[in-house]
Formats: structure tokens, C-alpha cells, sequence
């Protein structure tokens, strides 16, 4: 009941914000537009962590060959070396993420007068939340183009509202649908596949929340189960993991990789035939780079976030109260709004995944 409380207030909370939103971006765009200024440049925004960059990439290829021209990405520095992997003859403008406010909401001055520099002719917002609304709200481009929420519908020339039902990949082509033509979708978003099945295995016991992670434990017995036919190794961010632990996985005679940054992560990803994990920003990386993957899901729908093709794989615990099929998230919203006993993970042994893996593998390697 408490959950269920605390959704309700969020929601009327949410519907009297949006009104009073409208009425303010509208009255801001339309002083703007009065004085265009812009160099002719086209510009994309996409502020996202690691997974959802790997999901614009489609979206941005397209913009790309609409325009016949260098575009430039507004994105935080994590992102850069995953653009880089996907597209070519970009331009980046990276901006730091402790300069947005309010838990990362709010566009602070210094990247507000990184984004002015670039005087845009055309945006497209592929982010959609209030971080890209604060940053180009003041623009004076001719033209702003993509996705938000309702509440910041009226910043945009040609807007829709993010589908909530859909894989991450058609979201973020939905928002450059509204003055794009997108024909062939299917072939947009396929990667290409390279993986050779005699490299090791990594796994990445990490996710974004609670709600989405396994547990170290089990993974660690999953590796031990795994080593008995593969060269399994654990992979995490330097100084994630304290000295107990890096000396549990050394008794369980498993090693662990640290990387110290995205560029270590993607050399380490493309040493190996598969990436092991929670929904998570790597699982995507290993997608783009061709490995295979297999993502185990709970409190998120595995048909809006498994990487497209059929060399991914995932397990599950389907629950009453896990995410329904049209929807992306559980009705906690993917557990960010607390949930009391994390059954969905919890109920997947690591029998049950072990022997999940054991048969994706040997069908994609006959």
C-alpha cells in the first residue's frame, strides 16, 4: 500500500507540474524565436549513460544520411568512445555531468554557454527529460526537432512524446520521425556480428539500482560452474569491490578485471565471445561491438532492452507483478520506487541460469 501511495502523489504531483510547464516553455520558445541566431549547424543531443547511448546510434545514422552532413553530438564524456565505436564523421561537444543540478536535472551555467557556442540551425533532442529541456530551451535555432516527455512538448517544432512501449532502439527513432522519413527499420537496427567462441567469457555483476542486480554471490557461483569449460573472467570499475571480496573471488579461484574507464571496458568486451549480466549499460556495449550476450531481467522488460538479433539470450522469473508485455518497466518503475523483497532476481538460481547459458551457447556455436 505504501508503494501504491506513493505512485498516486507522484502522478498528481506530475499532471499539475505539466500544466504550468506548458504555459512557461511556450511563452520562453516564443521570445526566442523572435531573434534566430545559428550557424548553420546540425546538432543532436543525447545526455544518456552508457546503455541508452548505444540505442540512439540507429536514430543518429539516420539524421546523418537525411542531411548529407557532419552533425554534432551534445553528450556527456562517458559517452564518447561508444559513439565512436558506431559512427563516423561526427563532432562531440562533451559536456560534464556535475555541471547539471538538482540530482543532474538542471543545466548549469558553464554548459549552457557551451551549448550557445555551437549556435545551432537544427536540434534534435534524442534525451527527452528536463536536463536537454533546461539546455535548449533558450536556444535561437530555426528549428528544434524530437522526443520529451509532455511537459516539455511545447519547447520542440516537431515533437513526440516518448513511447513508453516500445524496444529503446524505435524510441529514439520515434523521435526523429515527426519530419523524418525512417524506411528499412529493421536494418537500422541490427549490429554486426564478431565474436569468435574460443575467447572467455566475461560477466558484469552490475547494474544502474538494486532492482536490476543478481548479486555478487551468485555470480560468483556461476563463474565457478562456468570455469569448469571456459576461461571466465569477472569484470567491474576500479574500486568498486573492497578487499574482502576481491579476496572471495580469489578463493572461488576467480579473477577479477578492474577498469579504470569506458575505453578500458569496450578493449576488455572486445576480447570476449560473450558478455554476462544485469540489464546494464555494458551488456549494450557488447551488442554494438557484435559479442553475444545474455542478460539476466527482473524488474525491466527484456523485450524493450535485450540488444537486437538473435545471438542474445536472457532468464527470467515472470511474477505478477513483473513488467506486463507492453510494458518497460515493473509497476515500481523498475524498482525505483522501493520494493519490499526483489523476488524477480532472487528467484533465479544460478542452476537454472547456468544451465540457460549452457544451451545459448552451444546453439550459437554449432
Amino acid at each position: 500500500m505504501e508503494i501504491t501511495s506513493l505512485i498516486s502523489k507522484k502522478r498528481f504531483t506530475y499532471n499539475i507540474t505539466t500544466k504550468f510547464l506548458n504555459l512557461f516553455f511556450l511563452l520562453i520558445r516564443k521570445i526566442c524565436k523572435l531573434y534566430p541566431v545559428n550557424k548553420g549547424s546540425i546538432v543532436i543531443v543525447a545526455l544518456h549513460r552508457l546503455g541508452d547511448s548505444v540505442f540512439t546510434i540507429p536514430a543518429i545514422k539516420h539524421i546523418q544520411n537525411h542531411y548529407k552532413s557532419k552533425v554534432t553530438i551534445v553528450c556527456f564524456p562517458h559517452s564518447l568512445p561508444i559513439f565512436q565505436i558506431g559512427l563516423r564523421d561526427v563532432e562531440y561537444c562533451p559536456l560534464e555531468s556535475n555541471n547539471f543540478y538538482f540530482d543532474k536535472r538542471v543545466a548549469g551555467l558553464k554548459n549552457k554557454k557551451i551549448f550557445k557556442k555551437i549556435k545551432p540551425k537544427i536540434i534534435y533532442d534524442l534525451t527527452g527529460v528536463m536536463s536537454s529541456a533546461s539546455l535548449i530551451l533558450t536556444s535561437r535555432a530555426k528549428e528544434i526537432n524530437g522526443m520529451s516527455r509532455e511537459q516539455f512538448k511545447y519547447i520542440f517544432d516537431n515533437h513526440v512524446l516518448i513511447r513508453n512501449k516500445a524496444h529503446q532502439i524505435d524510441v529514439y527513432l520515434d523521435a526523429i520521425s515527426s519530419n523524418i522519413q525512417i524506411s528499412k527499420r529493421d536494418k537500422l537496427i541490427q549490429f554486426p556480428v564478431n565474436y569468435n567462441k574460443e575467447d572467455r567469457i566475461l560477466i558484469h555483476p552490475l547494474a544502474g539500482w538494486k532492482a536490476k542486480q543478481w548479486g555478487l554471490r551468485k555470480y560468483l557461483m556461476l563463474a565457478k560452474k562456468l570455469k569448469e569449460k571456459y576461461e571466465v573472467y569477472l569484470i567491474a570499475p576500479k574500486n568498486t569491490y573492497q578487499f574482502e571480496i576481491k579476496t572471495t573471488c580469489e578463493f572461488n579461484a576467480v579473477d577479477l578485471i578492474e577498469t579504470e574507464s569506458v575505453n578500458e571496458l569496450i578493449e576488455q568486451i572486445k576480447k570476449c565471445s560473450i558478455l554476462i549480466g544485469n540489464d546494464s549499460g555494458p551488456i549494450q556495449i557488447a551488442g554494438l561491438l557484435g559479442k553475444l550476450t545474455f542478460t539476466l531481467y527482473g524488474s525491466t522488460n527484456p523485450d524493450f532492452h535485450l540488444p537486437i538479433g538473435k545471438n542474445h539470450s536472457f532468464a527470467s522469473v515472470p511474477l505478477k507483478c513483473s513488467p506486463k508485455a507492453e510494458d518497460k518497466l515493473c509497476f515500481t518503475h523498475g524498482g525505483l520506487y522501493g520494493c519490499p523483497s526483489y523476488e524477480c532476481m532472487n528467484l533465479l538460481s544460478v542452476d537454472a541460469v547456468y544451465n540457460k547459458i549452457s544451451s545459448f551457447l552451444s546453439k550459437v556455436n554449432n
